[in-house]
């Protein structure tokens, strides 16, 4: 799936997108509140300043994501694999 695609999703109202393959995804500064993104394969992905309050990424696989100065109020990580994760702020 591509960023592009994920975010006409979202936009269209749809929430989950547990089980996606995202691969050198960029998505910073975007607003994904209660997107789901459970059991998802992150790889790589850049999600410096996104506001994730609310999302959920039970056991996700988020390796090299990057996450600084995300939002990550309420969110849900439970699980996930943060292999080389970056968050700051």
């Amino acid at each position: 799936m591509t960023a592009e695609e994920l975010l006409q999703r979202y936009a269209a109202g749809e929430r989950d997108f547990s089980g996606v393959e995202l691969k050198r995804v960029r998505l910073e500064k975007t607003d994904l509140r209660g997107i789901r993104l459970d059991n998802a394969r992150l790889t790589r992905i850049r999600l410096d300043g996104a506001n994730l309050s609310g999302a959920s990424f039970k056991q996700a696989s988020m390796v090299d994501a990057k996450l600084n100065g995300a939002n990550l109020w309420e969110a849900d990580l439970s699980g996930a694999e943060l292999g080389n994760c970056r968050f700051t702020e």
